[in-house]
């Protein structure tokens, strides 16, 4: 005859119709306050480094005109051709 240990609180209190529900409720209740909270911070971030971006961009001056140095055409005559 072999006895089975008697149930704790605990697993008697999740068979329970009514708490399975409770502790149902409560978590899709923590998941969405974890998730809707991510997405804010989330969405805060990203309009953060846009703003501080822009502030960046406006306080630059504006580019300068430069001249870029012409380089000199290649002559195969001047160069020295490597053994091979």
């Amino acid at each position: 005859m072999s006895r089975l240990p008697p149930q704790a609180p605990r697993a008697a209190s999740i068979r329970d119709p009514d708490a399975r529900r409770r502790v149902a409720h409560l978590s899709v209740l923590w998941g969405g306050l974890a998730l809707s909270g991510t997405l804010t911070l989330g969405v805060l971030l990203l309009w953060h480094l846009l703003r501080r971006g822009r502030l960046l961009r406006d306080s630059l001056p504006p580019p300068r005109a430069r001249s870029l140095i012409e380089p000199e055409p290649a002559d195969s005559a001047t160069h020295e051709t490597l053994p091979s």
